[in-house]
């Protein structure tokens, strides 16, 4: 069994349990959203580098890693 289908079972279990045609969406109201809208792809980036900060991780003279950066490796390690 490939790893997308598995990831596409996965997808089609919860589709059932969502209340919004969008995966990843706001779950209650807020005063910026309703519930059920689409979150932003800058605000998982804002949200993602905040929580990545507070996690005070020493880069050792690097830079520290994007959101996009942390989704494309996990995907190239997915496929491989």
């Amino acid at each position: 069994m490939s790893k997308s289908y598995k990831f596409q079972k996965v997808c089609e279990s919860i589709t059932g349990m969502l209340t919004s045609p969008y995966m990843v969406h706001f779950f209650r109201a807020t005063s910026q959203a309703e519930h059920g809208a689409q979150v932003k792809s800058n605000a998982i980036t804002m949200k993602f580098s905040k929580a990545r900060d507070k996690a005070e991780i020493e880069w050792g003279g690097g830079t520290p890693a994007t959101f996009h950066e942390q989704r494309s490796l996990t995907e190239s390690l997915y496929e491989a």
